[in-house]
Parts: structure tokens; sequence; C-alpha cells
């Protein structure tokens, strides 16, 4: 009775143990092919293997990321542009009435406008507002430009901008004359 029993205790055993060693042989081919290959993030660029060790590894760079198609250009005729500058210097207009930055900011970018009158306007406009932060980049944009006035003009706004306003320049003059009339009389 007792070998009965070992029969019958046998084949479990077995079974198990072959179950184990195929655990172990899964778990060890699974862990091998994950181990030897890096981890990749989405979007790095994948290397090749150089199976020359003499040369230098080659250098992937990663790719651009893509552009979007740039916008269809729609030929507009000499009215239609007119009509958009007329009503982007009417913007303008109403924009240097404005105290806020989003105004200001407006402001600047027509300064880049395609139509020059616009952009003359621009100037005007930042001459109403009397930022000084303007300066900076009218001094950039007239160095930029190839039109010789539209850079004088640049210049010349981001001059008139920088001085004191007239009120106060009138003040200045009236206290050094009573400064030194009052000094005269004491």
């Amino acid at each position: 009775m007792v070998y009965v029993m070992r029969l019958h205790m046998r084949p479990k055993f077995v079974a198990t143990i072959l179950i184990f060693v195929g655990l172990m042989v899964g778990a060890a081919i699974f862990f091998k092919s994950h181990m030897s290959k890096p981890a990749l993030e989405p979007g790095q660029p994948t290397i090749a293997v150089n199976p020359q060790p003499s040369s230098p590894p080659p250098v992937v760079e990663p790719a651009p990321a893509p552009q979007p198609p740039p916008a269809p250009q729609i030929a507009m005729t000499a009215a239609e542009r007119q009509a958009a500058a007329e009503a982007e210097i009417a913007k303008l207009q109403v924009w240097q009435r404005n105290d806020d930055s989003e105004s200001y900011r407006n402001i600047l970018k027509d300064l880049t406008y395609s139509e020059k009158e616009v952009r003359y306007a621009a100037m005007d406009a930042l001459k109403q507002v009397d930022n000084t932060n303007a300066i900076p980049t009218l001094r950039e944009l007239a160095a930029k430009t190839d039109d010789l006035d539209e850079a004088k003009a640049l210049l010349d706004t981001a001059q008139f901008i920088s001085l004191p306003p007239a009120d106060l320049v009138g003040l200045g003059a009236k206290r050094s004359k009573s400064s030194s009339g009052a000094g005269a009389n004491h």
C-alpha cells in the first residue's frame, strides 16, 4: 500500500517541479529581454548599434518637431489692403486712448504691420501713449529696417518718448526763473 501512494504522489510532485521550472525559465527570458534594451521615452531617437568597434558611434539628432503647414496666402487687391490698413489705423486710434497693457501690446505689434502707413500710425500712437518701455523696441526695429526714412521716424519716436512732458519742462523753466529772481531780491 505504501508503494501505491508513492506512485500516486509522484506525478503531482513532478508536475509541481515542471511548473516551477517553467515559471523560472519564463521569468529569466522575460527579464533578459527587458533588461538588455534600455527603455526609451516617446520622442527619443533610437540609436543603431554599430558592429565596427573601431569607428566612432554615429551621432543621432532628434527629429525636428513637425511644423504646421503655412496658412494659404490670399492675394488682396489694392483696395482691400487699403481698407484693412484704414481699419487697423482706426483700431490704433482707439488703443492710444486706452490705458491698458493689451492696447499697448497691440500698438507695438502694429510697428511691424505690412503696410507702411499703419506702421507710421503706430509710431504716432506710441507718442500719444508716451510709454518709455517702447524705446528698446523702437531702436531695435530701426536697426533692422532697410528703409532709412522709416528708421529715422522710429528713432525720432523713441527720442520723443524719452523726453519729459512739456508741462514739466515749462515748470522747470519757471522755477529756475523765479528762483533766480528771488535770489536777486534778497
